[in-house]
């Protein structure tokens, strides 16, 4: 009799425990009419969101929990968050780069009046490989 009573508690404790969880109820089992912003399973019509899931538990169907739909919307929200951080981050490795040329550029284009005046007052002999000094003749008057 002890074995038989424990085993009904069994049985019992493992139907409710089966039971006790809701169960998802797959897309394809349900409809969606969005003009009147209802989804319909098994014939019972819910009024939610078209994203909001439908439970089973049981025999009975309900929406899910809005702490789980929430949940859902935010897990969302950070991976999108986050894909923009690591693409932000890539964004500004790549801007540094390039403040770093740009900074280098400049430097070389500062430098560049010392190394003109420095040419300028460096007279260049023909036999040094450079550019002979030339005079410039005036221009001929014509005599017309």
């Amino acid at each position: 009799m002890k074995h038989l009573a424990s085993l009904l508690i069994l049985i019992f404790a493992l139907t409710f425990a089966s039971n006790a969880y809701p169960k998802v109820v797959p897309d394809s089992e349900t409809s969606y009419d969005r003009e009147k912003g209802e989804k319909k399973v098994h014939g019972q019509r819910f009024s939610i969101a078209e994203d909001r899931r439908i439970e089973a538990t049981g025999k009975y169907f309900e929406p899910e929990g809005l702490d789980k739909y929430f949940g859902r919307k935010m897990d969302k929200v950070l991976g999108v968050i986050e894909a923009l951080s690591s693409r932000l981050a890539l964004i500004e490795k790549k801007l540094a780069e390039v403040e770093t040329s740009l900074s280098e550029v400049s430097n070389k284009i500062d430098a560049i009046p010392e190394e003109v005046e420095t040419y300028r007052n460096t007279p260049m002999q023909p036999d040094q490989g450079g550019m002979p000094e030339v005079e410039f003749m005036s221009p001929v008057e014509s005599t017309e």
